[in-house]
C-alpha cells in the first residue's frame, strides 16, 4: 500500500498541475475560438469511438493477466501483448476499411459522420496512436510507475490544445496544420512511452513467441478477450458518445461549451485517476489470489478518501462558478448552461464513491457480468441522449450521461456486494454528503465586486469549515494524516 500512496500522491500532484494548465486554457484560451476547440475535441472523441472497434478490448488484457503471466513465464509480457494487439488490429482494420469503403455513401444518411471516409482518414491513425500509448501506459502501471506517463499524457494534450488554439486565433493556421500538430504530439508521446517502458521493464521486452503460451492460459485469455471487447464497446457507448451526440444534434460550438464544462468537472476526478491507476496491478493480484478481505480494504479505503477529497474539490468549483464565469473569456456564453456542470459533477462524485467496483468485477472470475452492466448503461445513455438533446441541448446531454453513469455504478456495486460481500458506502461519508447538499442549495452569487477577494473569501470559509468537520468526524484517514504531518512540520520549525 505504501507504493500505492507514494505513486498515487505524486501522480495526483502531476494531475493537479495538469489541471491548472487545463484550467488556464478553459478560462482564457479555449473560449477564444469555441468552434476550433469543439472540432479538436470531436476529432479526439471520434478516435476514441473507433478504439473498441479496432482492438475489441485487447488493452483490457494487460493488467488482468500480468500476475498470472509473471508466475508462468520469465519475461516478454509486453512483446506478447504487442503481438496480440498487432494481429487484432490487422484483422479488425481490414474489415473496418472494407466496410467503410463499401458503405461510405450510406453512413451519412444514418448520421454516422465519424465513419465517413474523409473523417476516418484523420480519426483512424489517431486511434492507432492512442491504442499503443494506452498499451505502454498500462504496462508501466504494472511496474507501479505512473508518474512520468501521466506527465506526458496529462500535460501534453492540454499544452497541445492550447498551442493549436493560440496559433489558430493569432496566426490563422489551417485545419490541416492543426491536424499535423496533433499527430506530432501523439507520435512524440508514443515514442517516449516506449522508451520509458524499455528502461523500467526490460524483461517485458524479451523476445517471446506466441507458440510458447500454454493452451489453458490462451483459452483463458481468449475467453476474457471476448467479454473485454464487449465491455470496451459498452464503455464507449455508455460514457464517450456525448461529444458525438452534441456535434450531431447541435453544433461544434456546443461541443466546445460542453467540453469546457467537462474539463472543469474533470478536476473532481483527479484523485481517482492516479490512485486507481497505481492500485490496479495490486487489485488484480489480490483478486487472482482471492484475498477478498484485502480487496475489501482497498475498496472501502479508496472510496472513503476519494469522496471526501472529491466533495472538497467540487465544492470549491461550484461555489466559485460565478467568479469563474466572470473571469472566463466570453464567460457569458457559458452562464445559461451552468447546470451542465452540476449534473456532470454529481455523476463524477458517485464514481468516486464507488471507486474500483468495475475493476474488481473485471479482475474476478465473474468478469462476464461487466458487459451486461455496460450494455444496460449504453442503452440508457443513447436513448436518453436522443430524447433529451433536441429538447434541452447540452444540459440534456449532461443529464443523460450522468444518469447512465449512476446506473452503471449502482449495478456494479450491487453485483460486487453479492459476489464478495463488500460495498463502499460508510457512515464516514455522511459529512461529505451533507456538505454536498448544502453547497448545491446555497445561492450562487459574487460577494464582492472584486472577484479575486470574493473567491478567496468563499474558498477559505468553505475549506476551513469542511476540513475541520471532516477532521473531527475522522471521515478520511488520509486527510487527518496530512493535517497531522503538516502540524508536526510546523512545530519543528
Amino acid at each position: 500500500m505504501n507504493v500505492i500512496k507514494k505513486q498515487g500522491f505524486k501522480s495526483s500532484l502531476v494531475n493537479y498541475i495538469g489541471t491548472i494548465i487545463g484550467f488556464i486554457g478553459t478560462l482564457f484560451i479555449y473560449p477564444l475560438d469555441l468552434e476550433t476547440y469543439g472540432t479538436l475535441k470531436l476529432w479526439l472523441s471520434n478516435a476514441l469511438l473507433l478504439i473498441p472497434i479496432l482492438t475489441f478490448g485487447s488493452n483490457g488484457i494487460i493488467t488482468k493477466f500480468y500476475p498470472i503471466f509473471k508466475e508462468k513465464y520469465s519475461g516478454g509480457y509486453a512483446i506478447y501483448i504487442l503481438k496480440l494487439t498487432g494481429y487484432t488490429l490487422l484483422i479488425s482494420s481490414s474489415i473496418f476499411w472494407l466496410i467503410t469503403w463499401i458503405f461510405n455513401s450510406y453512413l451519412s444518411k444514418l448520421n454516422f459522420d465519424f465513419l465517413l471516409y474523409k473523417n476516418v482518414l484523420i480519426q483512424y491513425p489517431l486511434a492507432i496512436l492512442i491504442i499503443f500509448i494506452a498499451l505502454f501506459k498500462s504496462n508501466a502501471s504494472n511496474s507501479f510507475k505512473i508518474v512520468l506517463p501521466n506527465i506526458l499524457d496529462n500535460w501534453g494534450i492540454k499544452l497541445t490544445f492550447i498551442s493549436i488554439l493560440l496559433l489558430t486565433y493569432y496566426f490563422n493556421i489551417t485545419p490541416l496544420e492543426s491536424i499535423f500538430i496533433l499527430f506530432t504530439y501523439f507520435f512524440i508521446i508514443l515514442t517516449s512511452m516506449f522508451l520509458y517502458n524499455l528502461s523500467i521493464a526490460k524483461k517485458d521486452f524479451i523476445p517471446f513467441k506466441l507458440k510458447n503460451i500454454s493452451k489453458p492460459f490462451q483459452t483463458h485469455v481468449n475467453s476474457f478477450w471476448l467479454f473485454a471487447g464487449l465491455s470496451s464497446i459498452g464503455t464507449t457507448l455508455a460514457f464517450q458518445i456525448d461529444i458525438y451526440i452534441t456535434a450531431s444534434y447541435i453544433d461544434n460550438v456546443s461541443v466546445g461549451i460542453y467540453s469546457t464544462f467537462l474539463t472543469i468537472a474533470g478536476i473532481i476526478s483527479i484523485p481517482i485517476r492516479s490512485f486507481i491507476e497505481i492500485t490496479l496491478p495490486l487489485l488484480s493480484s489480490k483478486m487472482h489470489e482471492e484475498e477478498f478481505d484485502k480487496v475489501g480494504n482497498i475498496y472501502t479505503s479508496l472510496s472513503k478518501n476519494l469522496v471526501v477529497l472529491g466533495v472538497l474539490m467540487f465544492g470549491i468549483i461550484w461555489i466559485n462558478l460565478p467568479e469563474i464565469l466572470k473571469t472566463m473569456t466570453n464567460g457569458e456564453i457559458f452562464s445559461p448552461f451552468k447546470y451542465t456542470l452540476l449534473f456532470l459533477g454529481i455523476a463524477k462524485l458517485f464514481d468516486l464513491a464507488t471507486s474500483v467496483n468495475s475493476s474488481i468485477l473485471n479482475f474476478s472470475k465473474w468478469y462476464k457480468f461487466s458487459p451486461i452492466t455496460l450494455i444496460i448503461s449504453s442503452i440508457i445513455n443513447i436513448s436518453l441522449n436522443i430524447f433529451l438533446a433536441p429538447k434541452y441541448g447540452i444540459i440534456g446531454i449532461a443529464l443523460a450521461t450522468s444518469i447512465s453513469m449512476l446506473v452503471y455504478n449502482v449495478l456494479n456495486t450491487f453485483i460486487v456486494y453479492k459476489l464478495i460481500k463488500v460495498q463502499p458506502f460508510q457512515k464516514h461519508m455522511l459529512p461529505a454528503l451533507l456538505f454536498l447538499i448544502l453547497i448545491i442549495l446555497v445561492p450562487d452569487y459574487i460577494i464582492f465586486d472584486n472577484i479575486i477577494i470574493s473567491s478567496i473569501l468563499k474558498t477559505t470559509i468553505f475549506g476551513l469549515i469542511y476540513i475541520t468537520i471532516n477532521y473531527y468526524t475522522k471521515s478520511s484517514d488520509e486527510l487527518n494524516n496530512i493535517i497531522h504531518n503538516t502540524i508536526a512540520k510546523l512545530k519543528t520549525r
